[in-house]
């Protein structure tokens, strides 16, 4: 179960998960100026697919409902970054594979090994390697980036209002944003340090989504 966020205001959209608890009992200060806006959306069903991983199945769906929801027909005029690319790009590859006139997709990620990883090949693509949470990383795409997507990210980053501000700043005055992640109860984290510990980690698949 995954929750969908919608935030708010007069320059820019930002649609995305639900963020619960940010490790200090609280949720993240939002930017000043933002309206905050909740609405359940279940993946549940998405987890039987058998065609596709999980991570791009359920980027596949996210990706089509931002699309929806913020009216995309056309991202020839476009600049869309994939914040959290990944190895696989999945939103990046997602985002081309339904606007194939796309001006521009900028794959970022903080791993140089995820970077290195990638495959998959388009001239609509740059990759970058940089941290979201440092704003120097970021400077010069400043209010330049027309829509920022990702998915399966944020759940791991304790500093989620950093995120959001940087975000914010990144976009042009009208654009838009969407993030899908689980809801950080905990589990995510206790389920992580297990399957990077020694005696636990082979019960853990290839590939789990957690």
């Amino acid at each position: 179960m995954r929750s969908v966020a919608g935030l708010t205001h007069s320059g820019s959209n930002v649609l995305g998960g639900c963020l619960g608890n940010d490790g200090a009992g609280s949720r993240p200060r939002w930017p000043s100026g933002l309206q905050i806006i909740f609405q359940r959306h279940s993946l549940s069903a998405m987890a039987a697919a058998k065609e596709l991983p999980l991570n791009a199945e359920t980027t596949e769906k996210f990706v089509k409902l931002c699309a929806s929801t913020f009216g995309w027909e056309d991202l020839s005029e476009d600049t869309v970054m994939d914040v959290g690319c990944g190895k696989g790009l999945y939103c990046a590859r997602t985002v081309l594979e339904n606007f194939p006139n796309v001006k521009s997709i900028i794959a970022l990620d903080g791993s140089p090994a995820q970077l290195e990883g990638i495959t998959f090949k388009s001239p609509r693509i740059t990759r970058l390697l940089a941290d979201i949470l440092k704003r120097t990383d970021i400077h010069r795409y400043e209010g330049k980036v027309d829509k920022v997507i990702s998915t399966h990210v944020l759940h791991q980053i304790q500093n989620k209002e950093k995120v959001f501000k940087n975000v914010y700043r990144l976009l042009k005055p009208g654009g838009e944003a969407g993030f899908l992640f689980t809801s950080d109860f905990g589990l995510y984290h206790v389920l992580n340090n297990l399957r990077q510990d020694s005696k636990y980690k082979d019960y853990f698949k290839v590939g789990i989504d957690i």
